[in-house]
């Protein structure tokens, strides 16, 4: 790694960091929550690619598991079932970045398309990502009983440091839910991932070292010898930071990168559920979603949202004009 560039030197500074953090574990009968956001924070600022992974243990609660077929490609796969009654619940130790797959479950292959919402609380904190016009998909099947699964809608939150118990809910329709973290590509072996019960457990039983290579591990012991001290940067709550920030996405083909992009999506999902939940602000909250959209109407992402809103309202003719250059007739065949 000495001879690695730039790259190299990251992963060395990390390695030396996790060695010093891990022994502080150890030696800690209860990590305190300092050293619990630095373990959280070591494995957020780890160097290298990251990749999307399951994290099905992290789930506690759910309505049923099932599991699901691809005939053109031979594949299975599982989704835990979520429903207004039995929502799914994950809990997770933050900095973390989490992105949802929500599948709506139809009963009629005929039937008209759902209309409907995934949503996200966190103690008291909500969220609404909106599921629009889904239809049951031919190329997937469930293995067992009638449901027929809708298409893959796609959402994301970052969560800040510190534990966050989520329970993740239809708003009126079953969903299937697949519930993935960004983690490290390749991590080092020094530390596991967080585990959001840490403060609650004794760390010298757990294996330091899961599923990893211990003899690839003992070779850095030079490296962890030579470690006196490592200074760990200020942790967002230290900074008087927001604990919990959003980032919202739609479905992996309309994804949306741009910072400002995400703030007008979530403003125009906002105002859409303030239609639906409060059908008397329909009309005001819809002209301005007009006005906003008219100024975004090649964005892909909001045009499913809009085509909700405008089922509020329907168009009438203008009649008691006050002016005009005289009336024209015509035919209608």
């Amino acid at each position: 790694m000495e001879n690695g560039g730039s790259r190299g030197e990251a992963l060395i500074k990390s390695l030396k960091s996790g060695l010093v953090l891990r022994r502080q574990l150890m030696m800690s009968e209860r990590p305190n929550k300092v050293l619990l956001h630095e373990w959280a924070d070591w494995w957020d600022n780890h160097p290298g690619e990251r990749s999307w992974r399951s994290i099905d243990s992290d789930i506690s609660d759910f309505d049923g598991v099932e599991t699901l077929y691809v005939p053109d490609q031979d594949l299975t796969f599982r989704a835990f079932r979520s429903s207004r009654d039995s929502p799914v619940k994950v809990t997770i130790q933050g900095p973390r970045r989490l992105r949802f797959f929500a599948r709506p479950l139809h009963s009629d292959p005929a039937g008209a398309p759902i209309d409907d919402w995934l949503l996200v609380s966190d103690g008291s904190k909500r969220w609404h990502f909106p599921i629009n016009g889904d239809r049951y998909t031919k190329g997937v099947r469930l293995m067992h009983g009638s449901a027929l699964p809708g298409r893959a809608h796609r959402f994301e939150l970052s969560f800040g440091p510190g534990s966050h118990q989520l329970t993740l809910s239809p708003h009126q329709y079953p969903l299937l839910l697949q519930v993935e973290a960004l983690s490290p590509l390749t991590p080092l072996s020094v530390l596991s991932e967080p585990l959001p019960y840490a403060d609650l457990i004794d760390v010298k039983r757990l294996d330091p070292f899961p599923g990893q290579d211990v003899q690839w591990v003992k070779a850095c012991a030079k490296v962890e010898h030579q470690t006196e001290s490592v200074e760990f940067e200020d942790t967002a709550q230290e900074r008087g930071e927001p604990l919990l920030t959003t980032l919202l996405s739609t479905p992996e083909s309309l994804s949306v990168t741009d910072e400002n992009d995400q703030k007008i999506y979530q403003q125009m999902a906002q105002w859409l559920w303030q239609a639906e939940q409060q059908s008397d602000r329909a009309l005001p909250v819809l002209a301005r979603a007009e006005a906003l959209f008219a100024q975004h109407a090649t964005r892909i992402e909001l045009q499913g949202i809009i085509r909700r809103l405008r089922r509020f309202a329907v168009w009438r003719p203008l009649d008691d004009l006050l002016s005009s250059a005289g009336q024209h007739y015509i035919q209608q065949t």
